[in-house]
């Protein structure tokens, strides 16, 4: 990833890296896969402060959105339609978080 970046730079291009967002909604690490995305995210933070890139932490605003938004601690419904699908309101979250980055 660090190659591929390093080429895009070269470029001239300017290189924004996203975390991923969710696969459930439910707090505070409960959804099966939480673990194996977080270190995914944490791989991408790591990436981006090593290459000097942008980091669009999608992760991290799921994460703050749900902590606040879903109080009753569901599934879906918040951000997204099926777990990982996402509602109008998660691609809102997603448009406003990209767009606070890349405004940066």
């Amino acid at each position: 990833m660090k190659e591929i970046i390093g080429k895009i730079k070269e470029s001239g291009a300017r290189v924004v890296l996203c975390t991923p967002t969710v696969i459930g909604e439910k707090k505070a690490g409960a959804n099966k896969l939480d673990s194996k995305l977080d270190e995914y995210a944490e791989i991408s933070r790591s990436v981006a402060k090593d290459t000097g890139s942008q980091l669009c932490d999608l992760r991290k605003a799921f994460a703050d959105h749900l902590d606040k938004n879903n109080a009753d601690n569901k599934e879906s419904g918040i951000l997204t339609t099926d777990r990982v699908h996402l509602n109008d309101a998660g691609n809102k979250l997603v448009a406003a978080t990209i767009l606070a980055t890349i405004d940066k």
